[in-house]
């Protein structure tokens, strides 16, 4: 039978629990804004306001981020470079969806250079997206579907 993770699970670090140990395993994170802005869609609001509450008591200094290519990056991406790209880091889901959703599109107004991406221009978006599993570079929100 599979394993449940619960958001519970998310803040359970394996290596230590020690609020010092968090405090610096999780000076940043990508993880957070971006299951918080699926949990809108697929959670309920008990859930959602229980999950912004554990992020605020647990990680309470963490600094939510979201990842976009620069214009560096078709270059670099295909040969296992992960030093490139634009982080935004105004995406605290302490703030709520609506104010996500818009920072998220006004990053994406701002920072064209996806569209640079000779994968994209091919039409080869699952290529990107495998490259940047591969290489363990968060999806860019362009491909998480904003609305309000």
């Amino acid at each position: 039978m599979p394993t449940v993770l619960k958001n519970t699970d998310l803040l359970a670090h394996p290596e230590n629990s020690d609020q010092s140990y968090l405090d610096e395993a999780c000076v940043g994170s990508i993880l957070y804004p971006y299951v918080y802005f699926w949990m809108q869609y697929m959670a309920n609001e008990k859930e959602t306001t229980e999950f912004t509450e554990r992020l605020k008591k647990k990680i309470p200094n963490c600094t939510h981020q979201a990842w976009f290519p620069d214009e560096d990056s078709d270059d670099l991406i295909w040969c296992g470079e992960t030093y490139h790209g634009i982080c935004v880091t105004d995406v605290s889901p302490h703030d709520g969806h609506e104010a996500l959703v818009d920072t998220l599109n006004k990053a994406i107004e701002t920072c064209t250079a996806i569209s640079e991406i000779s994968a994209i221009k091919a039409g080869l978006v699952p290529l990107f997206l495998t490259a940047c599993r591969h290489y363990r570079l968060p999806i860019p929100p362009n491909f998480w579907l904003l609305e309000r």
